[in-house]
């Protein structure tokens, strides 16, 4: 795992809110903590993309509902943490999957878009 969330706040997790609360009910206790759990946790689509505290109930998530979640648990906790969003070219130099498909449409590359949190 890449460790540059060793560069976010690392805070206590205490019962501010519904996110705290689930990652608490999880024996999670760090801000770390949580983005090393979320991290772990596979890539899937979430049955309700606009619900990210189904990650808990599902333990799967997108870059969407991962990211929202950890935005979500700094806010509680009054961190300047912030969910983006960024729009990437996805080609076969990225994918490789993709190359077939990019072919056949007579495309050169899909818009992607791909969230994050930055901190600080």
């Amino acid at each position: 795992m890449n460790k540059n969330y060793l560069l976010a706040p690392n805070f206590k997790i205490k019962l501010f809110g519904d996110v705290s609360e689930r990652f608490l009910l999880h024996k999670i206790k760090s801000f770390h903590e949580a983005i090393e759990w979320i991290h772990q946790l596979p890539y899937g689509r979430n049955t309700n993309r606009a619900d990210y505290l189904s990650i808990f109930d599902e333990f799967r998530g997108t870059c969407s509902t991962k990211h929202a979640i950890l935005a979500a648990l700094a806010n509680e906790h009054h961190q300047d943490v912030q969910l983006k969003m960024v729009i990437c070219k996805l080609d076969q130099n990225v994918d490789k999957t993709v190359g077939k498909l990019l072919l056949q449409l007579k495309v050169p590359y899909f818009p992607e878009a791909h969230c994050y949190i930055k901190c600080n």
